[in-house]
């Protein structure tokens, strides 16, 4: 396993994890993040693995602290994008939480149009390429996965990696809202195209079935990407 009996003894006296849900917690392949901590797991570790087994001993939540249900309104793109705009509504906006919900968001759309699939990317970077794949050959192909580049950026800003004006945030912040309704109204003739190239590619894509819960829906899954 990853961790050591001592690791969990030093982690069941805490009541809540606040995680980015299992794969995308990572900030690298073994790194995740518990609220304002960082567990580097050793090498050979699932980010996946860590969480299922801490789930056995503690109560796991979301990044932002919430609730079991409101969890599951998390899972919600539509909800995110309306507290996206509540954050950005404040004086002055929090753009920080801002940034976070937009990104959660335009993952959760893609995350749950390949689930239909019975496709899980397990990282920022294959949800990337399935992007890719979904918009091959649409007429706003372009358009849209420039937006998914503005979404990456939405999440290095909130995790301050990166910074732009109020101007270009609020442009680039009408994009993400726009992918996240388009993406998720991709013809499934397109999106069916798109799982069997992803999964095609032996070298990032391993087949193994599973189930990966958002909210309080468990979905099934045949397929990682990597």
């Amino acid at each position: 396993m990853v961790f050591q009996p001592c690791d969990l003894q030093l982690f069941i006296v805490v009541t809540n994890f606040l995680v980015f849900f299992k794969s995308f917690a990572r900030m690298t392949d073994n790194l995740i993040r518990l609220g304002k901590y960082t567990v580097k797991l050793k090498d050979g570790g699932e980010p996946e693995e860590f969480c299922d087994e801490m789930e056995k001993f503690v109560k796991i939540e979301r990044l932002d602290g919430s609730s079991t249900k409101k969890n599951e309104v998390d899972c919600n793109p539509d909800e995110l994008v309306k507290a996206a705009n509540k954050y950005f509504s404040l004086k002055p906006p929090d753009l920080i939480q801002t940034s976070e919900k937009l990104w959660l968001g335009a993952v959760y759309t893609v995350q749950l149009y390949f689930l239909r699939f019975k496709v899980l990317g397990k990282s920022p970077e294959s949800l990337k390429r399935m992007v890719k794949a979904a918009l091959q050959g649409l007429d706003e192909s372009i358009e849209l996965f420039e937006a998914w580049l503005f979404v990456e950026d939405f999440h290095k800003y909130s995790n301050g990696l990166i910074h732009f004006s109020k101007k270009d945030f609020q442009s680039r912040m009408k994009e993400v809202e726009n992918f996240i309704v388009k993406f998720s109204q991709i013809d499934e003739e397109s999106g069916s195209r798109a799982a069997g190239k992803i999964m095609a590619d032996v070298e990032k894509c391993e087949t193994k079935k599973g189930t990966i819960q958002l909210g309080k829906r468990r979905y099934d899954y045949d397929y990682i990407v990597y």
